[in-house]
């Protein structure tokens, strides 16, 4: 079991991510002879109060430049000012990187649905929902403003 530590800021419990295509899709494209885009970093927010995990559209941009398909088109609560819309999801390849550059330590989430979400305009171009914190143990400790995230 690996633990990774961190600060709570004033947005929250923000990790870095790798967000990538999903295995299958690579193989895809390399087998069809294209690129297969770069894996992009990013910072995420860990929230319990989101349902899945969800993935900011400049974040996506390289997806939508391979031509790869969403999974499909869900019903998402897409904001305050928006309520509920239809919103793409697809098939990513989702690493919470370890803080201690050990890429064993990283939690790598292969196949892993994000849905597309506005996210461009905060300090964090991806959400961690509780579809990928129910494969592990968080600590909140708001007093000592620390939270820990084990796997």
């Amino acid at each position: 079991m690996y633990t990774l530590k961190g600060p709570i800021r004033a947005e929250g419990a923000v990790v870095d991510v790798l967000v990538g295509l999903a295995e299958a899709d690579c193989q895809a494209l390399r087998s069809a002879g294209r690129p297969v885009p770069a894996v992009q970093s990013a910072r995420a927010l860990i929230d319990i109060g989101a349902d899945v995990s969800c993935a900011g559209g400049s974040l996506l941009a390289p997806v939508w430049s391979a031509q790869v398909m969403p999974l499909r088109f869900v019903f998402a609560n897409l904001g305050p000012a928006c309520n509920f819309g239809v919103t793409a999801e697809y098939a990513t390849t989702l690493t919470i990187v370890h803080p201690s550059s050990n890429r064993r330590a990283d939690l790598v989430l292969r196949n892993q649905p994000v849905i597309e979400q506005t996210l461009d305009h905060l300090e964090y171009q991806v959400i961690i929902g509780r579809d990928v914190l129910s494969r592990c143990l968080l600590v909140y400790d708001g007093r000592g403003q620390e939270f820990t995230l084990a796997y």
